[in-house]
């Protein structure tokens, strides 16, 4: 049987695959197989695919330096993996870095495709905030209670209807404010997240609410899988524990039927 093989032969393989410029300044762009759509470019390392920009950042700052972390690229180009192109940070800075570095723009209103309501709509709505409930408009409108709640609370269409200011005297408390958000009598299977970890701060940007346990299992599985290899929508192997794409992934249904989210096993063809 094939041995495993070691660290500096991984290190060796990988950098043979690089183009290397003379110049620090310039890019070394990965030649070898890359993501579709980002262009970030992948690598075998021990059994699961990793991340070539990762793997050159924790080459030059040691193994397990990128753990938890994003590493951005200051020149823009996903397949480089010039480390002095290489820097950590979060992932407020790496969306900061795409709109300061014109990859993309903010669309606002009328300018979005998938919008569901329109300009007037959105005003009509915050000028009916104060004579009908969430749940009653939208029905009025056809749309999910999430969506009439943003209009009101101007976390959409911030813009329109400035002037217009909705009554807060009779505020409901946050229980009831959830239920008629999510169109429910009781919250039995919701799970509401604090940002800050305090449960006191009940301000609406203060509070993350998953409508079940389904979906909240599901965040968190992806929540875990970005913190691992960098990419959300990649899966645990079930025996090996490693993480990979979907399309590597083979499946079969387990026995327990009290845990929807449990009953589906997923695992590499050589981990069987």
């Amino acid at each position: 049987m094939k041995s495993q093989a070691t660290h500096e032969e991984y290190v060796e393989r990988f950098w043979s695959h690089v183009k290397v410029n003379n110049s620090d300044n310039k890019c070394w762009e990965w030649t070898k197989a890359r993501l579709s759509g980002s262009g970030y470019g992948i690598f075998g390392y021990k059994g699961k695919n990793i991340l070539t920009h990762r793997f050159a950042y924790e080459f030059a700052n040691g193994e397990g330096s990128a753990e938890g972390k994003i590493i951005r690229h200051t020149c823009d180009n996903p397949p480089c993996c010039n480390p002095f192109h290489l820097i950590d940070g979060t992932y407020k800075d790496n969306t900061d870095d795409m709109f300061e570095r014109g990859r993309a723009r903010r669309l606002k209103g009328d300018e979005c495709s998938w919008k569901k309501l329109t300009e007037k709509d959105a005003l009509e709505i915050r000028k009916l905030c104060n004579m009908k409930s969430i749940v009653e408009l939208a029905k009025m409108f056809n749309v999910n209670e999430t969506t009439i709640a943003d209009i009101k609370y101007r976390r959409s269409w911030k813009d329109i209807g400035k002037d217009i200011v909705f009554d807060r005297t009779n505020k409901k408390d946050t229980r009831t404010y959830i239920k008629e958000l999510l169109g429910r009598k009781t919250l039995d299977g919701v799970v509401i997240h604090y940002v800050d970890g305090n449960r006191d701060n009940k301000v609406n940007s203060n509070m993350v609410v998953c409508p079940s346990h389904a979906y909240h299992e599901l965040l968190r599985q992806r929540k875990n899988a970005y913190e691992a290899c960098g990419h959300a929508d990649w899966i645990k192997c079930t025996y090996c524990k490693q993480y990979d794409t979907q399309s590597n992934m083979l499946q079969k249904k387990g026995k327990t039927e009290y845990r929807p989210d449990e009953t589906f096993y997923r695992f590499h063809k050589d981990c069987q």
